[in-house]
């Protein structure tokens, strides 16, 4: 499962209320990330956070 499978997951009906966070290292699909973000956010507010940070 990706990021944005979980997502979509997470947000549909009956899911976490009012809004959900996700800790991450790392988005390994980002375009699947980001167009599930765009359609969970319509109804679920989602906050990130990255942990670390990237290799000079």
């Amino acid at each position: 499962m990706d990021w944005g499978e979980l997502i979509t997951h997470l947000g549909r009906p009956g899911g976490p209320q009012p809004s959900f966070v996700i800790h991450l290292q790392w988005i390994g699909a980002p375009r699947s990330f980001l167009s599930a973000a765009r359609d969970v956010d319509l109804s679920k507010p989602i906050v990130l956070i990255q942990a670390g940070s990237p290799a000079p």
